[in-house]
């Protein structure tokens, strides 16, 4: 099971560093002034994963994901899934690790203590 799992996430991140240029977000909501001004690029879209000849259940996954470039060169690529049913990863990228955050107060942004400083993020619903 491990083996499927890991065979699963290497697809996942081929699949996303090549990300379609129609994933990539020019604008966000908010956030205009902040957004015009990044060193990283943000990519949303869904990927397809082809699961034909596993002995999975499935045929094939759609999954949706969030990527975020680090701002530095040489990093890693870190993989962020939220807990529980219902636990969407997006919303630890707005809330908790992202460079725009989504608060009670509103729209703020977080760069110096955004996650993609040390590590390329990719969010995983």
């Amino acid at each position: 099971m491990m083996m499927k799992i890991i065979w699963l996430l290497c697809v996942v991140v081929q699949g996303v560093y090549g990300a379609p240029e129609a994933d990539l977000v020019t604008s966000l909501p908010d956030f205009e002034d902040s957004f015009s001004n990044i060193s990283f690029q943000i990519f949303s879209g869904y990927l397809q994963v082809d699961l034909t000849g596993t002995d999975l259940i499935y045929d094939k996954l759609e999954i949706h994901y969030e990527f975020h470039t680090c701002v530095k060169t040489d990093c890693p690529v870190a993989v962020w899934h939220q807990g529980g049913p219902g636990g969407s990863a997006v919303f630890g990228a707005w809330t908790e690790t992202g460079p725009f955050q989504i608060m009670s107060q509103g729209a703020v942004t977080n760069f110096e203590n955004a996650w993609n400083n040390v590590a390329h993020m990719l969010y995983l619903e």
